[in-house]
C-alpha cells in the first residue's frame, strides 16, 4: 500500500539542501509499507505552487505525489501550478500541463482538479 504524507519541516529542508534549493519549501514523502519510495518538494511564488524537485523510481509514485500536491494546493485556494524542472516534464505533459514561455510547464488547478483522471 502506498502512503503519501507531508514531510516534516526538517526533512523537507534536508532534502532541499541536498539538491541546492533554499527558501520556503514544503515536501511530500511517499512510503510503501515502511520504505520511502519517493519525495516531491514544492514552493510558493507569485500565488502559485511550484513543483521544484522530485525523486522516485516509479512513474505511478511520481504521479501520486504530483496529484497530491496539486489537490492540496487547490484546497488551499491556489489556482495555478508551475514547474521549470525538465526531468518532470514527461509526467507533467501526461497530466496535461501546458508549455509556457519555453522551459516552464503550467496548469490551472480548477481545470486540473475537476477533470476525470485518465483511465
Amino acid at each position: 500500500m502506498l502512503t503519501i504524507m507531508a514531510a516534516d519541516r526538517d526533512r523537507a529542508l534536508r532534502l532541499a539542501a541536498k539538491i541546492g534549493l533554499s527558501g520556503e519549501i514544503s515536501g511530500l514523502i511517499a512510503r510503501e509499507r515502511d520504505e520511502e519510495v519517493g519525495w516531491l518538494l514544492t514552493g510558493m511564488r507569485n500565488g502559485e505552487i511550484q513543483l521544484l524537485a522530485a525523486e522516485t523510481q516509479e512513474d505511478i509514485v511520481l504521479e501520486g505525489l504530483i496529484r497530491t500536491a496539486l489537490y492540496s494546493a487547490y484546497d488551499r485556494g491556489i489556482l495555478r501550478a508551475s514547474c521549470q524542472m525538465p526531468a518532470l516534464f514527461p509526467m507533467l505533459e501526461r497530466l496535461r500541463f501546458a508549455r509556457d514561455c519555453g522551459e516552464k510547464r503550467v496548469v490551472s488547478l480548477p481545470e486540473f482538479c475537476h477533470r476525470p483522471c485518465r483511465a
